[in-house]
């Protein structure tokens, strides 16, 4: 069984950082926020609003014309942990005999193992960013973090579809503040079985623009007449609850891509056990009003 432990440890040698940092910066929701690197527990973070205007004529008087304006943003971030043993003959040499091995120094399903690892991971992670909650939870996720900031707001109203819910906060958030509508960035997120019947009711009100490269990932779909993306994401399975926010003021901390060492693992040859391990810090931080609505 070494040559199990040999296979395992060269692979993540090479690319646990990597499967690790994969987990948390590439889920569905992740992979479309601001993530800062290279923090270790809560932290104000500057955080930068700018804005621009074109005027006529010259400026040789040097008169601003543009602003920027550096705020800071709370994020909150806490030590989180994976550990796992595997009993190397019960559990790894069966699945061995699935694969075409032609030399013994390698294994050929460790990439597979671990990557199906990481997948779990990163919906994990996904679920921890947008509904976690200490101290049950590791981490503050957005809807706790926005609350503590007075930064979530309810919308109400009458609705029959999703349709309707996602109407309702389009239009409530350009009522809060314009700039909703001007941001290529904001997006309604929800859970995946919300999303499959957003899109039956898309094809029924004959609005919905068939594009197969985009349905084949399930990336989300530009919401008719907006420049507002839906996205569904696992992160929300099973929460009947939809959010609309600019992804600008998403913010998730991370120390991983700087200095952690990622995924480890390790082989006790006495025993005959493979032990997994990831400790890495992760936490989350809110810079402007997100939208909530039951659907």
């Amino acid at each position: 069984m070494s040559i199990v432990a040999t296979g395992m440890t060269n692979y993540v040698k090479s690319e646990g950082l990597g499967l690790v940092v994969k987990a948390v910066t590439e889920g569905k929701t992740t992979s479309m926020v601001n993530i800062i690197s290279g923090l270790k527990g809560a932290a104000d973070v500057p955080f930068l609003s700018s804005t621009l205007n074109l005027v006529k004529g010259h400026n040789c008087n040097l008169n601003d014309t543009g602003s920027s304006v550096f705020t800071p943003v709370r994020v909150d971030v806490n030590e989180v942990s994976y550990f796992e043993s595997i009993c190397t003959p019960a559990q790894l040499e069966n699945k061995a005999l699935m694969y075409s091995i032609s030399n013994a120094s390698d294994v050929p399903f460790a990439e597979a193992f671990l990557n199906e690892k990481v997948q779990l991971m990163s919906k994990k992670i996904d679920q921890l960013v947008w509904l976690g909650e200490k101290p049950t939870d590791a981490v503050n996720g957005f809807i706790d973090m926005a609350t503590t900031a007075s930064l979530l707001e309810t919308v109400t109203g009458s609705t029959s579809t999703v349709t309707d819910a996602v109407d309702l906060l389009i239009d409530a958030a350009i009522a809060s503040d314009s700039t909703f509508e001007n941001s290529d960035s904001v997006v309604i997120f929800l859970n995946f079985a919300k999303y499959r019947t957003y899109v039956k009711e898309l094809v029924a009100e004959n609005y919905f623009n068939y594009n197969p490269e985009t349905m084949k990932t399930a990336d989300g779909i530009m919401h008719p007449g907006t420049k507002i993306m839906v996205v569904p994401t696992e992160g929300l399975a099973g929460h009947n609850f939809a959010y609309l926010a600019d992804t600008q003021h998403l913010h998730v901390g991370t120390n991983l891509l700087s200095e952690s060492e990622g995924l480890q693992v390790i082989y006790e040859e006495k025993s005959r056990i493979i032990f997994l391990r990831a400790d890495f810090y992760l936490g989350t931080g809110v810079s402007k009003n997100i939208f909530k609505r039951s659907i």
